[in-house]
């Protein structure tokens, strides 16, 4: 907590953790083609903290530095068209990036089907949580929401064989969520995965919870989509 002294003198304590959600929106539309090729278009948008905290990360580095950080960070994919909104102009304003991207490492062939990963490169791969016992809080500094919804195009000659299945996975108290939804129309694929932090603290006492839940939420992440060939 802080203490707020106005000009008459006159001072109140307040609450300088935040409590509201800082959000990072991405939308993808992504083409799947029969030579393993993957193409698409992503938007992301960037609010509050999420939108500081990407300023104070990557202030002073021009754009094709940054550009080829993210087709390394993503797998080798190849970037083109990328464009940033709101950099440094306006700071109450939300950041936002869209670039056009082809990667030919996000799907696996075996015999006549794909394996795809429905996060392709924005999945979460490892538990960061991996320490047996917690002695501290757990401190992420704001309540977030991190937010996908990818619309994916399969190629002709090609079926859904399988896709992973909608869920929700919570914590006892709510403090943290996981929402995983899919479903699917003749050759299109809609996913909408929505992860929220609702505290930016939380207790050692709920570590245990906490690692099971990022295991959890991995777990589904890495659940596959399978087309297979007609």
């Amino acid at each position: 907590t802080g203490r707020l002294i106005r000009n008459d003198g006159s001072s109140e304590e307040i609450n300088l953790v935040p409590e509201f959600l800082s959000k990072e929106n991405t939308n993808m539309v992504v083409t799947i083609d029969s030579n393993e090729d993957l193409s698409g278009k992503v938007r992301t948008q960037r609010t509050d903290y999420e939108a500081y905290n990407f300023r104070k990360n990557y202030k002073g580095i021009n754009n094709q530095t940054y550009i080829e950080k993210l087709e390394n960070d993503y797998n080798d994919i190849s970037i083109k068209d990328y464009s940033i909104e709101n950099e440094a102009t306006d700071l109450t304003k939300p950041i936002v990036e869209t670039y056009s991207f082809i990667s030919k490492n996000h799907i696996e062939k075996i015999g006549d089907k794909f394996y795809i990963n429905p996060l392709l490169f924005f999945e979460i791969s490892k538990n960061p949580f991996t320490q047996e016992k917690r002695q501290l809080p757990i401190y992420y500094g704001y309540p977030s929401q991190k937010r996908f919804v990818i619309g994916m195009e399969i190629p002709q000659g090609y079926t859904i064989e399988s896709l992973p299945k909608s869920i929700t996975i919570k914590t006892p108290d709510g403090v943290m969520m996981f929402t995983y939804k899919s479903n699917n129309s003749e050759n299109k694929i809609q996913l909408s995965v929505i992860t929220e932090i609702n505290s930016a603290i939380i207790h050692q006492d709920y570590y245990d919870g906490i690692k099971d839940f990022y295991k959890q939420m991995i777990e589904k992440q890495n659940e596959k989509i399978v087309l297979k060939k007609l």
